[in-house]
């Protein structure tokens, strides 16, 4: 369910709009890093360069040779993992989107970048995103409002992030 209607319903091009996904892996692809954020669909400028704001890379891209019109080789060629990461988040974040999945999203992160993308995370939560995350960075859990802890796959524990926690405390 998404906002009250069934997912399984919606249209996948309309539904694609409210979601929000950085994979584990950042794929980019052959292209300007403007059409990477705008996720190869016509470019809203100003909602390219607001999703790489709300990510925390618009100094790091407009520093490129070219800023956001940078053609980057397929997945990114010539960028170290931050920079790519940055781009795969702003991707996300383009558009808006109500709901955000992020795949371990620290994963090649210095501390500089690993802390813009916390301020990022907090930024969505106050605006009232939905945000789904999956890490094995304890430090990240302090954005958690509630915790499912898988081992082997398999739902181990679920709740509020302190309880949880305290659970797994006691073990």
């Amino acid at each position: 369910m998404l906002d009250g209607g069934e997912l399984a319903v919606r249209d996948a091009e309309e539904l694609g709009a409210h979601l929000g996904y950085l994979g584990q892996d950042t794929a980019l692809l052959a292209g300007k890093v403007s059409e990477n954020i705008a996720r190869f669909a016509a470019v809203d400028s100003e909602a390219v360069i607001q999703a790489a704001r709300a990510a925390g890379a618009h100094e790091m891209l407009v520093a490129l040779p070219q800023g956001y019109e940078t053609e980057l080789g397929n997945q990114g060629a010539g960028l170290s993992e931050g920079q790519k990461r940055r781009i795969g988040l702003a991707r996300a974040l383009y558009g808006r989107p109500a709901v955000v999945l992020l795949d371990e999203p620290g994963t090649a992160l210095d501390d500089a970048s690993a802390a813009q993308l916390m301020q990022t995370l907090q930024q969505l939560k106050a605006q009232g995103v939905t945000v789904v995350f999956s890490t094995h960075q304890p430090s990240m859990l302090q954005l958690a409002d509630l915790v499912l802890v898988l081992v082997d796959g398999r739902l181990r524990l679920s709740g509020k992030r302190d309880e949880v926690l305290a659970r797994l405390g006691q073990r």
